[in-house]
């Protein structure tokens, strides 16, 4: 047996870690005279499935040795090697150490880190000086939607609150991001808990109100300061260039003349992004050949102070757009506060605690305790520890871990024993840094970087036992092809040295590679996705595999979604945590529209919502969809559901419905709409949810409601995991699993964000401000900041290359037998998973088309019985019901100046509604009498005039064609659309949609929505124009 108390593993995907690890804590019991060594090993890992795992896995091995030895001959084989035993001296031990564990059960430590920080937390509770009764709560979601509600709920009673909330709303429909304010909440509302954002989030904590008010204006303040230091720098260069009688002409290109008049015109942006530079310094042409030697002359006697003032201003640029970058996420930053601050306070007044915020806490007590106190204080004395998957250990939690384990490491018992560490990871599977996780630590430890005093042993498993032979060469093969195109220096040495595996005795396998049209619309995009793939699950069928040997491994909750809608539609059995959402079935969500109803009969999305359900469960009527859905909108509850009762021979009362208690209108509802699906798993799990909230809480279905909606996405249903089915999941969810047929379509990622998002930057070095983190939007102008945005920008987009290729890595290597991708065939040099595999088929000399298939190696056929397939389990994703009309019901006037540019756009949009019926001036006399300044009404009567008399739009106002304004247009399992102008002659029509704001691609994407509805309507062409008011008339035509 080894004697090495140190022992780091790095094991790469397949090469028999768990084996490895299960080995290492058995010949530790095995070889030990004290039969409750056990209770003084800690094995940690990272979730409490693999926990279970761990667990069973040592159960089962010392009953499996104990009783049947020769059903794992591996494993007894190698302990009987590093042992002093016989075989049945073996079984005898094991048998014992069996007994004796499962009397002591308790004290059988393999957790979770999080357990083990909880166990530390109630221990030392009175040191971080908590509440008596206090609870530590795992789940941090029910919290946080707790405390995002009351944040809610102060909207129109806290002004300062209302004034951020709306601030934050009109900035992220800005960004073009989701409309979902609710949800962007709750993902801003992580960074209280997300290590990442630990150091930054506490330090805007620190602040109180008055300071954060004048740190904005310190901000704003710098900003024109230097701006104005920019512009006077500009203009100086171009007198100096006056005074010299130079002119544009005398330089190469203009380029210097262009530079310094943009500045001073306070056109900033990107102005450092050419060659003058260069030229100042002699390396590029600063004036052409042909120019005289007088004004060479002029030229070169100025070219040192030009330098210096090109520089000068560079560094002011960089301070400019970085104060105004942070300027931008101020209102993200200020809600962070405010949401800090609640959490804090409903963490208090319920006596609960996040688990999520403690590693900070503890690591003082940690830090500064002597580790044999701890222990006591503990009840427990750990000589041996475990960590499984260290690639994914945060630095805080490391940090905690140190004092521990360096107390067992280079301590001793009282019997004299040295106490031991085995680690084990593999930094290619490193896919966990934006919660926390950082490899860096691994890596260091690999190069022997270590915090104690014991020098460690470093194995590595070089051979890969999971997958067949030709799966292993292709991932060698293909990961040895990326190097050329990544940019990380530290990750190309990482695959150069760690990703090559050697093969084992499983001959054949097989792996498939296809490239879809990169011409798409995402809609037809992910159709041949999803085609494609059920294409790879027949394939497998026919080849003998059961549906459960099958994975299918996306990047999305989306993308899953995706993949389950046409599943089911071809009824194929699967299971998916991303797809099992309550919320998500039809049937659920039929019946909360209802109980809604009761507090909202006058809202129109409900109606057409539990309409959409009827019309497609319900018995099939004769009207077509808009005519039997048109007339049922505008009617109150009551004669909605007669007309409904009417139409399918139902005998639904909606009085008898809203006076019932919550699970008795439930009940009602499920015998009075006979369409509506009783007995599948998402109506069980939903009224078995019910009736447990309603033994806590009560029957108030108001109550019952708002606690809905906190908590409706999170709602997932548990299935067996032995069902006959094919799973979906994320790739970071198949971490750890193996799977004889994995399925990857959608592997088209790209390696760097292609999108801006806001990132945390370090300003310490910046002399102009005490902050020292802020928010900014994570963009290529982050180089433009300076020396050190340069540096931070490049640092980011390494660390980002680096998470694609462990993802990637991940997804790759979860397969035994057929790995079948799916990929776009990409024309760009856009660095993605795409450009990969391209590129990887290209170096074999193969060209690459739309449609094109590769194939390496094969498969026979395996033995397997067919089983029967699982009825169709029916759900929908349904439009979000949120709260997003509370933060429009602020005032849109103060006095009588609109000052919104939402009011600004509302007031047009009413005024352009009534435009065929009245001239403009009489609608703007009659409509806003005594609300508009004469100033406010000359504006609007001269932009109604441009708009009607524009030369692209005269022809749709001035005709006798069909015209409707703001006209509702229903789909089936749409949205309502609510078009502002319709023009339409025969098969034929026109589109005007008004817009006050800047131009967004958003605006687009709504115009594509609506000419698809009109189409399927039998609308053979449509016009589309974008009216945009805020600079001028500017009328865009949408091809």
């Amino acid at each position: 047996m080894s004697t090495h108390s140190f022992k780091i593993l790095n094991a790469s995907a397949g090469a028999g870690k768990t084996f490895a690890l299960v080995k290492e804590y058995l010949l530790l019991i095995l070889s030990s005279d004290k039969p409750t060594i056990f209770q003084h090993i800690l094995a940690l890992t990272f979730t409490n499935k693999a926990v279970a795992e761990m667990k069973g896995r040592i159960l089962e091995m010392l009953w499996a040795i104990a009783f049947k030895p020769d059903s794992e001959a591996a494993m007894c084989k190698a302990l009987l090697n590093e042992l002093p035993y016989d075989k049945k001296q073996l079984q005898h031990k094991s048998a014992f150490l069996l007994k004796k564990i499962f009397k002591d059960y308790g004290r059988f430590d393999v957790i979770t880190i999080d357990k083990l920080t909880y166990s530390i937390v109630r221990t030392f509770s009175k040191d971080l000086r908590l509440p008596n009764h206090f609870e530590v709560v795992l789940d941090k979601d029910e919290l946080l939607l707790k405390m995002l509600q009351n944040l809610i709920d102060e909207i129109g009673t806290n002004a300062q609150l209302t004034q951020i909330l709306l601030g934050f709303s009109q900035f992220k429909i800005s960004q073009e991001q989701s409309w979902d304010i609710e949800k962007e909440l709750f993902d801003t509302a992580q960074s209280l808990l997300n290590e990442n954002d630990r150091f930054a989030v506490e330090e805007l904590q620190k602040l109180d109100d008055t300071t954060w008010i004048i740190l904005k204006s310190h901000f704003q303040v710098n900003l024109s300061k230097i701006e104005n230091v920019i512009v006077s720098a500009a203009k100086q260069i171009l007198q100096k260039l006056k005074e010299k009688n130079l002119t544009p002409d005398d330089f190469f290109k203009k380029i210097l003349y262009t530079h310094f008049e943009r500045l001073k015109n306070k056109h900033f942006e990107g102005r450092f992004n050419n060659q003058l530079e260069l030229a100042l310094k002699g390396d590029k042409p600063l004036y052409k050949k042909a120019t005289s030697s007088v004004i060479i002359n002029k030229i070169e006697e100025l070219r040192p102070f030009l330098l210096e003032i090109y520089l000068l201003t560079r560094i002011s640029v960089g301070r400019w757009l970085l104060c105004r970058s942070i300027l931008k996420q101020w209102t993200p930053m200020s809600l962070l506060r405010e949401m800090g601050k609640r959490l804090n306070t409903l963490q208090f007044e319920q006596q609960k605690m996040l688990l999520g915020q403690f590693n900070n806490r503890i690591s003082k007590i940690v830090q500064e305790l002597p580790a044999p106190f701890i222990y006591e204080r503990l009840g427990a004395r750990y000589h041996h520890y475990f960590i499984d998957e260290f690639q994914d250990t945060s630095v805080l939690q490391w940090e905690n871990l140190i004092p521990l384990i360096g107390n067992a490491l280079e301590g001793e018992t009282s019997t004299g024993q040295k106490g031991t560490l085995f680690l084990v990871g593999d930094p290619k599977q490193a896919i966990y840094r934006w919660r926390g996780g950082n490899n860096q630590q691994f890596l260091n430890l690999l190069n022997k970087q270590i915090p104690f005093q014991i020098e460690p042993l470093i194995e590595t498993l070089e051979t890969n036992y999971r997958s067949y032979d030709e799966l292993i060469h292709f991932n060698n093969d293909f990961f040895k092809s990326v190097l050329d195109i990544l940019t990380s220096s530290r990750l190309k040495s990482l695959i150069k040295t760690s990703v090559y595996q050697k093969i084992n005795f499983k001959k054949g396998g097989l792996v498939t590679l296809s490239f879809i049209s990169q011409n798409l619309k995402k809609e037809e995009e992910n159709q041949v996705y999803s085609l494609r793939t059920i294409q790879r699950i027949e394939e497998s069928i026919d080849k003998g595999f059961e549906h459960q040997d099958i994975a299918i491994l996306v990047r999305t909750g989306e993308q899953a979604k995706t993949i389950g809608k046409i599943l089911l539609q071809n009824i194929i059995p699967f299971q998916s945590e991303e797809i099992l959402y309550l919320s998500e079935a039809a049937n659920v969500s039929f019946l909360i529209q209802l109980l809604r109803l009761v507090s909202n009969p006058n809202e129109k999305q409900l109606k057409k919502e539990l309409l959409d359900y009827v019309w497609q469960y319900g018995p099939k009527i004769k009207e077509d969809y808009h005519s039997f859905v048109a007339p049922l909108l505008d009617l109150a509850p009551r004669p909605f559901f007669e007309l409904l009762n009417c139409v399918y021979k139902i005998s639904f009362q909606f009085k008898i419905f809203k006076n019932l208690s919550l699970n008795e209108s439930i009940l009602y509802s499920l015998s009075n709409f006979p369409f509506l699906e009783k007995d599948d798993s998402f109506m069980l799990f939903f009224l078995e949810y019910v009736f447990e909230f309603t033994k806590t809480h009560g029957e108030n279905r108001t109550k019952f409601l708002d606690h809905w909606t906190q908590v409706e996405h999170t709602l997932k249903v548990n299935e067996p995991e032995d069902k006959n089915a094919i799973r979906i999941m994320t790739i970071h969810k198949a971490k750890g699993l193996e799977f004889p047929v994995v399925i990857l379509p959608f592997l088209d990622k790209e390696l760097y964000s292609v999108k801006a998002f806001p990132i945390w930057y370090n300003l310490k070095e910046r002399s102009f401000n005490k902050l020292p983190w802020v928010l900014v939007s994570f963009s290529k102008k982050i180089k433009d900041f300076g020396a050190s945005g340069q540096l931070f920008y490049e640092r980011q987009l390494q660390e980002q290359e680096s998470d694609a290729i462990n993802v990637l890595y991940v997804a790759l290597t979860r397969a035994k037998q057929c790995l079948h991708i799916i990929t776009k065939n990409v024309n760009s040099e856009r660095k993605t998973y795409a450009l990969l595999f391209k590129n990887y088929v290209l170096s074999s000399r193969n060209e690459v088309y739309d449609g094109s298939f590769f194939s390496w190696g094969s498969i026979s056929k395996q033995n397997g019985s067919k089983v029967d397939k699982m009825t169709k389990i029916p759900f929908e994703i349904n439009t979000n019901f949120n709260w997003k009309q509370k933060l429009i019901a602020t005032q849109y006037y103060r006095g009588n100046v609109v000052n919104t540019d939402i009011a600004r756009g509302i007031l047009l949009h009413q005024l352009m509604e009534k435009v065929d019926q009245a001239p403009p001036q009489k609608i703007i006399d009659s409509y806003y009498e005594g609300k508009l300044s004469k100033k406010e009404r000359e504006h609007y009567l001269a932009l109604m005039n441009q708009i009607i008399t524009h030369p692209q739009l005269k022809n749709y106002f001035n005709t006798t064609n069909s015209v409707y304004c703001e006209m509702e247009i229903l789909t089936p399992q749409k949205p309502i659309l609510r078009p502002d102008r319709v023009v339409i002659e025969s098969d034929h029509a026109a589109i005007i949609d008004y817009k006050s704001g800047i131009p967004k691609r958003g605006d687009k994407i709504q115009m594509e929505a609506y000419e698809d509805s009109l189409k399927s309507m039998g609308i053979s062409t449509v016009r589309k124009f974008l009216v945009y008011t805020q600079k001028g008339l500017e009328v865009e035509e949408l091809r």
